[in-house]
């Protein structure tokens, strides 16, 4: 599956991943990688001194049918009626503000191990949900062609 990290504006670091220990192992790689490119140094006058601030990394999942980007999120179903829905979450790693690249690296990777299976989950969800709809979509179209043709 093919992810990015992307700042929602103008840059993002793609990568691969088919299995949790990838996206772990590569999505490290793609977060530090994100993160030296996206940070700046700043000047915080008030505590005298200088730090380094990074952009807000969001995690984008490449769909398999359509070359789009989606947003991950979770396949749910309602209690009542069985019906299946998509709820998507932004997953995002948040503004940091260091002394340093490796103060950052440090947060990251942390952040990452703790939540990697959750994220997972909602990409391969996230795909799922793009082929139930393809499909569905797919048949309708095969159902409207039908009634066309017919009349």
């Amino acid at each position: 599956m093919r992810l990015r990290f992307n700042n929602r504006v103008d840059y993002a670091v793609e990568f691969d991943a088919h299995d949790l220990p990838s996206f772990r192992t590569q999505g490290c790689h793609a977060l530090r990688s994100f993160r030296t490119s996206q940070h700046r140094r700043v000047h915080r006058g008030e505590v005298g001194k200088d730090v380094l601030w990074t952009s807000i990394a969001h995690l984008d999942v490449l769909g398999e049918r359509r070359e789009m980007w989606f947003t991950p999120g979770t396949i749910k179903v309602s209690r009542g009626l069985a019906i299946s829905f998509f709820e998507p979450a932004d997953v995002i790693f948040p503004f940091i503000e260091a002394d340093n690249l490796d103060e950052i690296f440090t947060v990251d990777e942390f952040d990452l191990s703790m939540r990697a299976e959750r994220m997972w989950k909602m990409c391969v969800d996230c795909l799922r949900w793009e082929g139930a709809i393809y499909s569905t979509s797919m048949a309708l179209d095969n159902v409207l062609q039908g009634e066309i043709w017919e009349q």
